[in-house]
């Protein structure tokens, strides 16, 4: 069913789920919060890397 307005996705996001993510719900953008940290707390350029990569492959996917 599609939304009248955009939608941001966040919650439980990580470069694992996120193209999975985008490809389910469509939304306009995704949020990376505790996802994209590492073991200390800081976030991790590698992961964000990863995140950042994994969702601009899922958006050309998608259709609204």
């Amino acid at each position: 069913r599609l939304l009248r307005r955009p939608l941001i996705l966040a919650g439980g996001l990580n470069p694992e789920n996120v193209r999975r993510a985008i490809r389910t719900v469509r939304p306009h953008g995704v949020d990376a919060h505790t996802g994209v940290e590492d073991a200390q707390g800081y976030k991790s350029p590698r992961l964000l890397h990863r995140f950042v990569a994994a969702a601009r492959t899922a958006f050309p996917l998608i259709r609204y």
